[in-house]
């Protein structure tokens, strides 16, 4: 097939016409028509406690492969044992397991945004344990 985005094909099996397929173009998460552009406008205090207002941006980590017994209070602990992680203020979910048969288990950790860098490194966790960007 090649690199070439337009493809030709023909119109019906035996036929000799032929249609130009043009494949659809990726939509970039930076462009200007993304949905994930924020708010800019600075408002009161008042408006930040009582009306329309944003939340800090998180990081959503999903981590598999955890040994059933493990608590979320377990894995708040870790996180917070490690240097910079000392107030970071944490929320962890455990995940209901697909089966009741299985070993494992999972968890949802949210952390501040700025703390991404640290904590989606393999070797922030250990060993055995799956770490990936959470998708809703």
């Amino acid at each position: 097939m090649g690199s070439n985005s337009n493809q030709s094909y023909p119109k019906e099996k035996g036929g000799s016409e032929w249609i130009l397929v043009n494949r659809k173009k990726s939509r970039k998460q930076d462009s200007p028509t993304s949905f994930s552009r924020r708010g800019t406008a600075e408002i009161s205090d008042e408006e930040n406690k009582n009306g329309l207002s944003g939340t800090d941006k998180r990081v959503w980590l999903y981590i598999n492969r955890v040994k059933k017994h493990v608590t979320s209070d377990m894995i708040e602990t870790f996180i917070k044992k490690k240097s910079g992680f000392e107030n970071c203020k944490l929320q962890i979910l455990k995940l209901d397991p697909d089966s009741e048969k299985t070993t494992l288990t999972r968890f949802l950790v949210i952390a501040r945004f700025e703390k991404k860098g640290e904590i989606y490194e393999p070797s922030f966790w250990p060993q055995n344990v799956g770490i990936k960007r959470f998708h809703f």
